[in-house]
């Protein structure tokens, strides 16, 4: 794997939290639930309860399964564990740290080359 090939990886646990956050933000807004047989523009019916509710469970377990084999691929690496699984910024790492953002993200870039990905 190539550096933006590790990186994408180290991110999918960041997108499947996003998606499990806006999921669960959409679920639980006031139009969510749909009180009468309404249809969407393409005459199919709009989803039901249930289905919003499976839909949130599932990203759930998918944000859980990234979680798990980030987390353990990065457990021993401190600063890359602040920003793939504790969803830091470079500059809150940096200032963590005392060093400058332009280092931080060196040093991060050389940490992710030398990881071993399976």
């Amino acid at each position: 794997m190539n550096l933006e090939q590790k990186k994408h990886y180290l991110e999918s646990y960041k997108r499947a939290r996003e998606k499990y956050e806006t999921l669960k933000c959409s679920l639980e807004s006031v139009h969510s639930a749909s009180y009468f047989e309404c249809k969407d523009r393409n005459n199919k019916p709009s989803k039901n309860i249930i289905d919003k509710i499976n839909e949130v469970d599932n990203a759930y377990f998918k944000q859980l399964d990234e979680f798990i084999k980030i987390n353990k691929l990065l457990l021993n690496d401190n600063i890359l564990y602040c920003k793939y699984v504790c969803l830091m910024s470079d500059e809150e790492i940096a200032n963590d740290n005392d060093m400058s953002t332009k280092e931080m993200k060196k040093w991060i870039d050389r940490r992710i080359s030398k990881l071993s990905i399976v």
